[in-house]
């Protein structure tokens, strides 16, 4: 399915469409699982003009997840970004420059995980790690690995749904980070 540009909408999960129908599930399944993952599959596999009509909906259910894991922002930027795109999508009037910029700051939050070269950035980022509480209990690497993955994750959220296709898209509708209580709760499809 495509957006009005004509890219697919999510094309990770276009890729796996094969395996949708292996993974085929129930309504009753749909309401009880616990794997947010495998419920847009469903979605997106059974029910596409459904998908391709809820992506307000999916885009501010990413938000609200992107809310669950705040406290692995390490840069209060990324909370202002997922505030104010949600403020956008509520109907608060845009002002484009400014979520731009904050779209853009998001990312280089994401970056300056991924590429620390700087040894004060890197420093300040161990601290932050070895601060937060679950972070640290992790072995460095894992605990980097899961701030730069819940970076991105953020980054792509703000972004959705003029991601272009390819593994940002499929990194993001696959995240660890999706909750299936805030999808059922944020999105509402018409199944018949």
């Amino acid at each position: 399915m495509a957006n009005a540009l004509g890219t697919s909408i999510a094309p990770g999960l276009d890729v796996q469409r094969a395996h949708c129908f292996a993974f085929g599930m129930t309504e009753e399944e749909w309401l009880n699982s616990r794997n947010a993952k495998r419920i847009l599959w469903k979605l997106w596999c059974e029910h596409q003009e459904e998908f391709v009509r809820l992506v307000p909906e999916i885009h501010r259910f990413l938000l609200h997840c992107c809310i669950k894991i705040k406290d692995l922002f390490h840069d209060e930027v990324q909370l202002e970004a997922v505030d104010a795109t949600l403020k956008s999508l509520n109907g608060a009037p845009k002002e484009d420059l400014y979520l731009d910029y904050l779209s853009w700051s998001a990312e280089v939050a994401a970056f300056a995980v991924d590429q620390t070269i700087n040894r004060d950035r890197c420093d300040e980022l161990m601290d932050f790690i070895e601060r937060h509480p679950d972070l640290r209990l992790l072995p460095p690497e894992a605990a980097w690995a899961k701030l730069k993955d819940a970076a991105y994750f953020v980054s792509r959220a703000i972004d959705y749904p003029g991601l272009m296709p390819g593994p940002y898209v499929e990194r993001l509708l696959t995240s660890p980070f999706l909750c299936p209580e805030l999808l059922r709760l944020h999105v509402k499809p018409a199944l018949t």
